[in-house]
């Protein structure tokens, strides 16, 4: 079903969004975005691209037939529908997850993160999952790493927020300082493929130079 366009009610329903999150994370939501940022999406020009866009990719026509039991068209019906999802993926990292003090402002950053996302990028950074030689953090228990929680922290978070996830990254190098006491290259990415290949759906072919 096709309604009107709206593109500057598009933009405000992405800044509320930027905005919540924002909010959570204390002192960060005073910072304001570039003026190149600013700049970028008040150029009329763009505004128009994505009007042509919402229409073109966003939205499709549908025709609905209201019947009643005995099967024959209801005369004069009223019909209310609410979009409920959607089957592109839009998020973020969620790098912090667990790691927020105090409790309450965890549970209001999963509650946000929850009502506007469906989809969450996890940290696999080498320095983050095998920090010293051997110890694999894949898994809890594990020693807590600022923005580095093991990745398995995500997988039931995702399971009950119908989140779908994405691993990042798969093969990136190690610093040389990082390459003297770890794991090889190919042992780590068999390790990461094999042990959350079902539960990530998607990792990207690479990240910096290998």
């Amino acid at each position: 079903m096709r309604g009107g366009p709206h593109p500057a009610r598009q933009l405000a329903v992405v800044a509320s969004a930027v905005a919540a999150v924002l909010a959570l994370l204390g002192a960060a939501a005073q910072g304001q975005a570039p003026e190149s940022y600013r700049t970028l999406w008040s150029d009329p020009a763009v505004a128009d691209r994505i009007e042509r866009n919402i229409e073109m990719y966003r939205k499709g026509d549908a025709t609905i037939a209201v019947v009643g039991r005995d099967g024959k068209p209801v005369a004069g019906a009223s019909v209310e529908a609410q979009q409920q999802t959607h089957e592109f993926l839009f998020g973020c990292n969620a790098f912090v997850l667990g790691q927020l003090k105090p409790e309450e402002l965890e549970r209001r950053y999963e509650e946000a993160f929850a009502k506007l996302f469906n989809f969450a990028t996890v940290p696999f950074h080498w320095s983050g999952t095998e920090p010293t030689k051997g110890e694999l953090r894949h898994a809890e228990p594990a020693r807590d790493i600022w923005r580095r929680p093991p990745p398995d922290r995500f997988v039931a978070w995702a399971a009950k927020n119908g989140f779908t996830l994405k691993g990042h990254p798969l093969p990136r190098s190690p610093s040389p300082r990082q390459a003297r006491g770890a794991t090889s290259f190919r042992s780590k990415s068999f390790a990461t493929t094999t042990g959350f290949g079902s539960a990530l759906r998607e990792w990207p072919a690479s990240r910096g130079g290998i």
